[in-house]
């Protein structure tokens, strides 16, 4: 009994053996099955994952293309000791043709494209930051994100636009700056892989020439502007600088700084305009250029020494009388004045249309004396540069006063204390003299008006500045009835 109990045992424990060195032996060939299904699947594209149970391969992930996905589970099969392979892969869609693009644009930079796997995806976005990333199929070869970065690397040498890279064609549409700008970006993508080739369509921002405006004045038509501004000067700047209400005409924008000396210069020929009927001013960074055509009556000379003057040494200034016109009654509305004007003998009047009486009269020169100056040479009678629209304006009034032949009137002439009393008063005289001489050319009847000196015997109230000074130097106009 004991015997066979023992011969049991003995026959129990070899079959434990077996069964232990069989278990044992297919543990190391999943193993291996394993092992070897690993370095098989790790030749593809995409990452696939790969699972053994007993001798089978189970597979999974993303083929890169019908073919790749026969030639991972044909590998697979060849594994030593596989029974089945059972394959759960999914083919990649194919972008065809293969596309990047990337756009520049005052808001900023954004990408979109195919990129070929799932760590492209992860490296693209680590270093364009956000973008619109599509995995896909169809990438014509591994230079492709290098040509890809080559295209992104040279958005940031225009100003704006954008580049494609079409399979392997890139196309690079902008603006830049400048040649030198264009040469750089042409360089950059002159190295792109093998294979690859690349199509410019650029616009040159700046030509190279330096900033200039061109004004056209003319008292009837209007100012047009045109010429290249320097960055941030605009029609609408130009028009406040020159004192109108509106400025035609068109200026290209230059991506070069130098607003404000253009700008001045236009600021400081504004007051100037209402003297001329025709003028062309051309504005640079460091000159001036003035032609101009002043209205009857203009001290050419003595203009054109205030203008140079005002502009300094680089500044050319070519003045003359403008042409008369053949045509007397003409009517115009003046663009630098907004008056309403008529021509009477070669001089611009502005039209008069009051019922006559001492009283108004009177209440029309005060208005007149009252926003506008005469202004002389100092210590001269010559009649200071900017007085041609005044007297035009009083000649107005008083040809449309002095048609009533009771009335008549006295220019006075005033000047300030300085200076000794004899000379004051010879001063005087000899300005309201030069007052009624240039009313009288512009056809007031003298017969119905005389001139007369004060001095500095009718002081007005003023302060003892300079410009209390000049209001105490002035022309007065009386009227009186017969």
């Amino acid at each position: 009994m004991r015997i066979l109990l023992g011969l049991v045992v003995w026959g129990v424990g070899i079959g434990a053996l077996g069964l232990l060195a069989q278990s044992d032996h297919a543990k190391r060939i999943e193993t291996a099955i394993a092992q070897e299904a690993i370095e098989s699947a790790s030749q593809s594209v995409h990452t696939i994952k790969t699972k053994v149970s007993g001798r089978d391969i189970l597979v999974s992930g993303m083929a890169d293309s019908e073919t790749e996905r026969d030639h991972i589970v044909a590998a697979l099969s060849r594994v030593r000791g596989n029974r089945v392979v059972v394959s759960q892969l999914n083919v990649l869609e194919r972008a065809e043709p293969y596309q990047f693009s990337g756009k520049k644009s005052e808001d900023g930079i954004t990408y979109e494209g195919n990129v070929p796997t799932s760590t492209a995806r992860l490296e693209f976005a680590a270093k364009l930051g956000t973008a619109k990333l599509h995995r896909a199929a169809g990438m014509p070869d591994r230079a492709w994100p290098r040509a890809v970065f080559q295209g992104v690397a040279a958005l940031q040498l225009i100003r704006e636009g954008d580049f494609e890279l079409s399979g392997r064609t890139m196309t690079m549409t902008g603006k830049v700056l400048d040649l030198k700008a264009e040469r750089k970006l042409r360089k950059a993508l002159a190295r792109l892989p093998h294979g690859y080739s690349v199509n410019f369509e650029l616009e040159i921002v700046d030509d190279g020439l330096p900033a200039q405006i061109t004004l056209d004045f003319h008292a009837e038509e209007g100012a047009r502007v045109s010429g290249k501004a320097p960055s941030g000067l605009a029609t609408i700047h130009l028009a406040g600088a020159l004192g109108l209400s509106k400025l035609g005409g068109k200026i290209d924008a230059s991506p070069r700084d130098g607003k404000a000396p253009i700008a001045a210069k236009l600021k400081t020929i504004g007051p100037w305009l209402p003297l001329f009927e025709r003028l062309v001013v051309k504005a640079g960074q460091d000159y001036v250029i003035i032609d101009g055509e002043l209205g009857r009556g203009s001290d050419l000379e003595l203009i054109r020494e205030e203008l140079t003057e005002a502009f300094g040494e680089n500044v050319a200034i070519t003045l003359v009388e403008a042409p008369a016109k053949s045509k007397d009654g003409i009517e115009r509305v003046n663009v630098a004045t907004g008056k309403h004007e008529v021509l009477r003998n070669g001089y611009w009047f502005p039209v008069v249309d009051f019922t006559v009486s001492r009283e108004a009269c009177e209440a029309g020169t005060n208005a007149i004396l009252q926003s506008e100056h005469i202004d002389f040479v100092p210590g001269s009678k010559r009649l200071g540069s900017k007085s041609v629209g005044i007297l035009n304006d009083l000649a107005a009034t008083l040809k449309h006063c002095l048609r009533d032949r009771s009335l008549f009137v006295e220019i006075g002439g005033h000047t300030n204390g300085w200076g000794d009393n004899r000379d004051n008063l010879a001063l005087s005289i000899r300005r309201a003299g030069a007052v009624a001489a240039a009313l009288t050319a512009r056809g007031v009847t003298d017969k119905a008006m005389i001139a007369r000196g004060y001095g500095a015997t009718q002081p007005v109230i003023t302060t003892g500045s300079a410009d209390g000074r000049a209001a105490k130097q002035r022309t007065t106009i009386t009227w009186f009835k017969s």
